[in-house]
């Protein structure tokens, strides 16, 4: 048989909404650009994500466009050109107006203009179709995500062990994470692994978020295949993650410190010492080679390339400048304050996030 990579994502971090949809998203190719943009806010630019988006493009897209005379038609035209300059034998446009074209407007059951409708040329039947119901990049690259997969793509979150909810109600809840996610094209859903055989067949990614209890052994089997046959998985520790989840990624070649870390370089963005400063991304990961500012991890646990383990590759992915301490957890957890005496020459760049590549036959 072919060997093929597979990428799953054993990721702990605590909470960076950015990190997290850039994980999620397994959309990676990067495109060469030949032009530089000047403008004062780049007008002129489409996103890394619209430009990776475009140039995957397999099959013929056309997007018919609607908007009306006038200096926003001229906007919307500037950016359809965009789009088109970067596969042009991929993606075409066509922009009119629902009063002077109403036949076509009710055929494709748009009633007013700022909208759009995209589906994969020649189809006629109309069965492929996505909106856009305004005719911003966001909103476009969004449908054109959605068409360009056959499958709707879901997100499983594990319940049932004190990971955050995806309720908006849950104090802590992943709902920002779970919106964000339909944006790109993905639908979030709550997975109790006690209730199903095993992770639906349909999961593009499994995600724990923070779980404070352990599994069940018959649930961690459950995960154990899920990841044998190439699924993808992110992992979120929090500092009351049970030591089960630290073997977990053990087994992949990944070191979960039973620590905190302490940043000193949290005062540099007006936070506390509790909070770790990614400051260091991978220029060679596709996640993190476009990203340019800090994030903030609060009460985050170091993690590390551990033992090699045969057929898994670990990268670093984000770390913190040499300004973070490692404080052990058994000085941390079910305490509501420590004492804390900063020693320049124990300060180091401590691992906020990593990835695991394993290739299957």
């Amino acid at each position: 048989m072919n060997r093929r990579s597979k990428l799953f994502l054993s990721t702990v971090l605590s909470a960076a909404l950015a990190l997290f949809i850039y994980f999620l998203v397994l959309a990676i190719s990067k495109q060469n650009q030949h032009t530089f943009d000047l403008t004062k806010n780049q007008r002129n630019t489409l996103t890394q994500q619209s430009l990776d988006l475009l140039g995957r493009l397999d099959k013929p897209v056309k997007a018919w466009v609607f908007e009306a005379d006038g200096r926003g038609r001229k906007d919307v035209e500037s950016l359809m050109q965009r789009y088109q300059k970067v596969n042009p034998t991929k993606f075409e446009y066509e922009i009119n107006d629902v009063e002077r074209r109403p036949t076509l407007a009710k055929e494709l059951e748009v009633r007013t203009n700022g909208q759009a409708v995209l589906e994969f040329k020649g189809d006629e039947a109309g069965k492929r179709r996505e909106r856009a119901t305004n005719l911003e990049e966001t909103a476009l690259t969004t449908a054109l995500l959605k068409l360009s997969h056959s499958k709707e793509r879901k997100v499983y979150f594990l319940q049932g062990h004190g990971e955050r909810g995806l309720d908006q109600k849950d104090p802590g809840s992943l709902s920002e994470w779970k919106a964000a996610l339909v944006t790109e094209g993905f639908q979030s859903e709550p997975l109790s692994l006690v209730s199903e055989k095993e992770v639906p067949k349909d999961a593009a990614a499994l995600v724990l978020a923070g779980p404070t209890s352990a599994m069940l052994e018959g649930e961690l089997k459950k995960v154990k295949d899920f990841l044998d046959a190439g699924g993808h998985l992110m992992l979120a520790a929090e500092m009351e993650t049970p030591k089960q989840y630290k073997d977990l990624l053990a087994e992949y070649g990944v070191d979960l410190k039973e620590q905190v870390i302490i940043d000193e370089a949290s005062s540099l963005v007006n936070a506390e010492p509790v909070f770790a400063v990614g400051a260091v991304y991978s220029p060679n990961s596709p996640v993190t080679r476009d990203f340019k500012t800090n994030t903030l991890f609060r009460l985050a646990r170091p993690v590390e390339k551990g033992p090699e383990k045969a057929g898994y590759q670990v990268d670093p992915l984000v770390k913190t400048p040499p300004s973070a301490y490692p404080v052990p957890l058994s000085e941390v957890v079910g305490k509501t304050q420590f004492a804390f005496t900063p020693d320049a020459d124990k300060a180091e760049s401590l691992g906020l996030a990593v990835a695991v590549t394993h290739a299957l036959e």
